[in-house]
Formats: C-alpha cells, structure tokens, sequence
C-alpha cells in the first residue's frame, strides 16, 4: 500500500500557514514521489461557517482591539487549556471521519488549530505519526500537545524553549527553519540582484524599498508610503498590497501624488525577485514572510506588530540583528532615512540575515517525516544553507 502523508493548515489568519504546508509538500514531491501528500485546511471540514465566523472575529479583533488579541496569546494557560480540551475535542469528532476516509501514516500540522484535535485523536486511535510545524520564531501552549511525535521549529532557542518550560523530550525536537518555497534557495536564483535592479528599472544608487502587509496586505501601508514621502534622495517604493484591492485603491491616489516613484502591485508569484532587488523591506513580522527575506538576506523593517505571535517574533528579530522596530509610524522615515545614509549597516544586517535564514527548511522537514516513516532520505545530502 502506498504510503500517505497528510499535511493539515489553516487559512483564517492571513497564508502563512498554508504556505509551510504547500512548501513541504512541494520538497516532499522532490524526494519522495512515490510518497502520497495531500493537504487539508481543516477548518472548512469542520463548519465553513465556522472558518467564516473565526477569521471575521479574529481580523476585527486586529482592527479594534488589537491589545484584547495580545492578551488572549499571552495569556495562554488559560486559552490554550480551552482550545486543547474544550474546541479541540469538539473539532476531533468531525476530524475523525477525515483520518477515516485518507488513512494517513503521518499527520503534519502548520496550524495550532489542528493540533489540539489531532493530538486527542492520537491518544484515541495511535495509528498515525503526529508532527507539528511551529511557524513562528517563538510559540506559546497552543502548540503543545501530548500526541504530537514531533516538532518542527525555527530556531534553537525555541527549542530550548519546548524542552524547559514544557518538558518536551529534545529527541522529538527539530530545528529545522519555517519551510519555504524552494525558489528562494540560492542554488535555484537564475539572476543575480544586479540584474534584477536593472529589469526593474532600478539605477544603482537608488535606494529601493519593498512594502508588503503579506498575501492579505495587513497593515498601515498607506501611512508608510506618506511618510516616507517627506524624505529626501532617490528612492523607489515598490508596495504590494496582496489580496487587499481597497489598500490598492487608496495607494493609486497617494503613488500619484508622491515626489517619490511608487510601485503598486496586488497579489505577486515572483516575491523571490522583489526581496532580492530590494535594500530594505518594510513589513509585518509573520514567520513565513521574514523566513523568505532570511533566506535571501534581505534586511527587515518592522511596523506596528501585532501583539502577540509578531511581537515575539519582533524581539526576536531586533535581538539577531536583522530587523529595526517602529512602534510609530513617524519613526519609520528616521530608520529609512538613516540606513539610506549608512549602507555599510544594511551590509551588516543582510549578512546576520544570511547567517539566520534557512532556504532549504522544506527539504529538512521532508528528510525528518521520511525519517518517521521509516524510509531512508536521499542519498545526497539536503543542502543546510
């Protein structure tokens, strides 16, 4: 019988999580062809109603009250407790009928959602390897499931993290990076960042920023592009606002009136190329997104996080030395304006970023869950960096 890996997401908070799960099954189907991958966004086999339901309480939480979201992550004894025991097992009946219908060998999840109700399913019926892709650079009680077999985690902090405070075995620890498209390794780069400038008629002593609120366009993209109006110098902003046409639609007005040349794209497939013609990229710290500009060794600029998971990931980031923080807006054109003056800094910061990142994460996830099926990895070695 062919063996089945099923990889299990979540789209209600922006796409980052299904990218982690696409970016695995994509190396999965580079190494092992003759393994079956599928992948699942459980909430929709749930209650679509639900999914609606959720990731409309969750993006007006954001919008309204960003602090009472912050508090809920923080506060993590109490709601992970909740999500792990109470909607977890309610969630298990439905999951159930899915573990009947694929028979999967291993079950991977790039959500917390899921992993409460897979990790209760486990304890009930042990037929299948549970792992969980943490994708984040910190997590909290969420994540952490007495069923899961294994963890995926982006960095040896966090993983001291799951052995010290939640007595998590280092055996079932792998630091393994946040799995990305495999087009943002560098062995697979068909031009260089020069020749990029040059396609994207970008002359070489223009400073070149890239704005992104990731595949939702989430944040204060507008405001960004109007301070930084008020600097001086040749720049270029490139701004993409992903599947958000009414931040589109506000920036035409503003790119038309900037003394600067403003770039406005929507939903983009070859962000690769964007971060590598870029200098700097101003953004919200989601896991997937700064993974990529790690792996390309793209310095990072981040903006009003949201509180919790990118607050973490914030201090984090600030700590290793790859990203400023702004905590007000204002303060974004003093950090452009001063790194547009002191490019030796940006040098600095992109070769922490090259150090950090890990472009071929999805080909270490892949060699690990080949490992839990008991089949042996590729002869050639995965690459690390």
């Amino acid at each position: 019988m062919r063996r089945k890996v099923l990889l299990v997401t979540e789209t209600i908070a922006g796409h980052g999580h299904l990218r982690a799960a696409e970016a695995i099954q994509q190396a999965m189907q580079l190494v092992a062809p003759n393994i079956e991958t599928k992948l699942v966004t459980t909430m929709p086999f749930v209650s679509s109603a639900l999914e609606r339901t959720v990731r409309k309480v969750y993006l007006n939480t954001l919008k309204v009250a960003p602090k009472m979201w912050g508090w809920a992550y923080e506060s993590e004894r109490v709601t992970s407790s909740f999500l792990k025991e109470g909607l977890a097992r309610t969630v298990a009946v439905k999951l159930e009928a899915l573990l009947d219908e694929e028979q999967p060998d291993v079950v991977v999840c790039t959500h917390a959602f899921s992993v409460g109700a897979f990790g209760f399913l486990k304890q009930k019926r042990p037929s299948f390897v549970l792992g969980a892709v943490i994708t984040d650079f910190d997590l909290n009680g969420f994540w952490v499931h007495e069923g899961v077999d294994f963890y995926l985690v982006s960095n040896e902090q966090l993983k001291r993290k799951l052995v010290e405070r939640f007595d998590i075995p280092a055996y079932r620890i792998h630091v393994t990076g946040i799995p990305i498209d495999l087009k943002f390794a560098p062995i697979l780069r068909t031009q260089n960042r020069e020749k990029l400038r040059q396609r994207l008629g970008i002359a070489r002593e223009e400073f070149f920023l890239l704005v992104t609120g990731g595949g939702t366009g989430y944040g204060p993209l507008d405001q960004v592009v109007e301070v930084l109006d008020g600097l001086d110098g040749p720049l270029v902003i490139a701004v993409i606002t992903g599947q958000n046409t009414e931040m589109y639609v506000k920036l035409m007005d503003i790119a038309a009136k900037s003394r600067h040349r403003v770039r406005l794209y929507g939903y983009v497939d070859n962000m690769e190329e964007f971060m590598l013609a870029a200098d700097l990229m101003i953004s919200k710290p989601g896991g997937l997104s700064v993974s990529e500009a790690l792996a390309i060794g793209l310095p990072l600029l981040i903006v009003q996080p949201i509180p919790g998971q990118e607050e973490r990931n914030s201090r984090y980031l600030v700590k290793q030395r790859v990203a400023f923080k702004a905590e007000e807006l204002d303060e974004v054109a003093e950090i452009v304006k001063q790194v547009m003056h002191r490019p030796e800094v940006l040098d600095v910061m992109r070769e922490a970023a090259e150090r950090l990142g890990k472009p071929y994460a999805s080909l270490q996830a892949s060699g690990i869950i080949l490992d839990y099926l008991n089949l042996p990895v590729l002869e050639t070695p995965i690459p690390t960096k």
